[in-house]
């Protein structure tokens, strides 16, 4: 994500304070559009600023402002394109204008074996991606889950941050690889037309182990806690 961000129109600093300048918003938009930021908050005497770009749903102690054309939160797609790196990414992602994409890097050598099985789409394509929103979203502390229907084998994106080692997917209940798209999020891949369920979770790789020993811990303290408790034997 750091690496999408220093490629793109966003602002940030050394604390991680995102933002964006309002005479900016127009050059921005595609690529939080992408992030799925659907709202902006703004101060008001900048309305007139950023309504030329978004459309404003509320005034009051702040201006609030919508995106009509953000990014679903997941998605189907049965196209695949790749990249280099990130610089060579965000101009695609800001081309877009609201229709999503799913780009794996040419270097993540196990995202690329999974491309391989799909359609590709070159960027200089002028046919469009298909891709079909998610629906029945139901997200909860460590999970996500959502419906697609696919058309045939291809992609269902979850545009939340990837991270190697730390999540399991399920397909229909069954275990399937996850793989890193659009450079910080994650997919798994459909094998087949139809509708799918598709699950997320978060589960890093030493959480086991962590359990473990927070359950063996758990028994000693209990154990020490009882033999303090017991009286003590008459001299």
């Amino acid at each position: 994500m750091r690496q999408l961000i220093d490629v793109s129109p966003v602002k940030w600093n050394s604390s991680w304070r995102l933002y964006v300048p309002a005479r900016e918003v127009a050059a921005a938009r595609p690529f939080l559009d992408a992030l799925n930021v659907r709202y902006y908050v703004d101060m008001v005497n900048d309305r007139e600023t950023v309504a030329r770009t978004l459309r404003l749903r509320q005034s009051a102690d702040l201006d609030i402002f919508e995106s009509p054309t953000a990014w679903p939160r997941a998605y189907f797609t049965d196209r695949i394109e790749t990249y280099d790196a990130p610089a060579d990414l965000m101009p695609r992602l800001l081309a877009r204008n609201g229709v999503p994409l799913a780009a794996v890097q040419r270097a993540d050598t196990a995202a690329a074996a999974v491309a391989a099985t799909l359609p590709t789409l070159s960027p200089a394509s002028a046919e469009p991606t298909p891709v079909v929103a998610a629906t029945g979203y139901a997200l909860r502390t460590n999970s996500t889950s959502f419906t697609v229907r696919a058309s045939g084998p291809g992609l269902a994106v979850l545009h939340e941050a990837w991270w190697p080692d730390s999540f399991q997917a399920e397909v229909d209940g069954r275990r399937v690889p996850i793989i890193r798209v659009n450079h910080a999020f994650q997919a798994v891949p459909i094998a087949s037309a139809g509708e799918h369920r598709v699950t997320f979770s978060y589960w890093p790789r030493h959480f086991v182990r962590a359990l473990l020993c927070s359950s063996i811990g758990a028994v000693i303290l209990l154990l020490s806690f009882l033999l303090a408790l017991r009286p003590a034997r008459p001299a």
